[in-house]
């Protein structure tokens, strides 16, 4: 995994096995994804064929593929108050971490739980408790702690609960964590106006060594709300700016992002390839605050000429579609095929071209 590329892609169907996804995840533009290790309500987890595996890793070697971020059931809760909800968590844990040794170097992403009113010092205990059991120092798959929005009695909500839990966890090398936009918004933390005071926070805190994935959300609701509503990357109360911003942070440089927005194939693909313009910027301006002005005014500059030209209102479907012929000629100039000054005027001439423009 690089350090200096974009990992980008989304939570993919988990039928037809390991290369099935990655087709579909290709097939969208993504060079990453999540999966579901069982139904997301719980059960039993399906059949994994070791060819199909094998096929899988040495496809996405080539292709250039992030780490895959596995996904626990959402009703793993190790700190439920009836035993038999924490017998299952214990179980399907242990399980899925299993198969997960199939895939080395991947990520196993769940929440740490609720405590259904036995307090957050005893929600933190048992989950620490499943982590120390389960946990193998042999094993190759981090498991990541996600961050929660502190909606009723979720542990997670501050990253000082996730500190308390990994404080307790004997094999420390094994834990990381799964920074989603939305949770932390909503929790409390301010993505907007000052992300990296955020992210500074995180680091004392807990440390940024162990932030190794982002669950990339906007979100319906106001900051502090802890409400957890995802919502489509051009549609919540972000601003899109916000999440480029994040995207590009240097804190979060080479980690994957995974979309979890309400979304069909269309919607995330169109999600990804406008994401993937960080890219594009990263190689041809630095990553830094001039970015985002870049970015406004570049939007702004495209919804100008639709004005000039007489051609109507400049949505964000078609921003979308002009990021999708961004990161073509990104790709064309990382190939030698153009310089710098001629993708800066030839993807504006494609995408108004396409519009009768000439």
């Amino acid at each position: 995994m690089s350090t200096n590329k974009l990992y980008l892609g989304y939570h993919v169907s988990s039928a037809g096995g390991y290369m099935a996804m990655g087709k579909r995840a290709a097939a969208l533009g993504a060079n990453a994804f999540a999966f579901f290790t069982r139904n997301p309500r719980g059960g039993a987890a399906a059949k994994v064929e070791e060819a199909d595996v094998a096929a899988f890793r040495a496809w996405a070697a080539e292709q250039g593929f992030g780490p895959l971020v596995a996904h626990s059931p959402y009703t793993l809760n190790p700190c439920s108050d009836k035993p038999s909800v924490r017998d299952f968590a214990k179980r399907a844990f242990t399980e899925d971490l299993e198969r997960m040794e199939l895939t080395p170097g991947c990520f196993y992403n769940f929440h740490p739980g609720s405590h259904v009113g036995q307090g957050t010092e005893a929600g933190i205990e048992m989950i620490a408790e499943l982590l120390n059991a389960v946990l193998s120092p042999d094993m190759h798959t981090t498991v990541l702690l996600e961050t929660m929005a502190g909606k009723g009695s979720e542990i997670g909500g501050k990253f000082e609960e996730l500190r308390e839990i990994i404080d307790r966890v004997e094999l420390k090398d094994k834990l990381g964590v799964c920074l989603d936009t939305c949770h932390i918004w909503d929790g409390g933390y301010d993505i907007v106006s000052d992300p990296d005071a955020v992210f500074a926070e995180f680091d004392r805190v807990i440390g940024l060594d162990r932030l190794k994935a982002v669950h990339l959300n906007n979100s319906l609701n106001g900051l502090g709300s802890h409400k957890d509503r995802h919502a489509k990357i051009l549609e919540g109360v972000l601003p899109p700016e916000a999440l480029v911003r994040i995207v590009c942070h240097k804190a979060l440089a080479g980690r994957p992002f995974i979309l979890e927005t309400p979304n069909d194939d269309a919607g995330y693909a169109a999600e990804i390839a406008w994401c993937a313009m960080r890219e594009i910027k990263a190689v041809l301006w630095d990553v830094d605050g001039t970015l985002l002005d870049f970015l406004a005014a570049e939007r702004e500059a495209i919804k100008t000429c639709f004005s000039l030209f007489g051609l109507g209102e400049c949505t964000d479907e078609m921003i979308a579609q002009y990021s999708a012929i961004n990161v073509r000629w990104w790709q064309a100039l990382e190939r030698g095929e153009y310089t710098k000054p001629e993708i800066l005027v030839g993807r504006f001439v494609e995408f108004f071209t396409a519009r009768g423009i000439d």
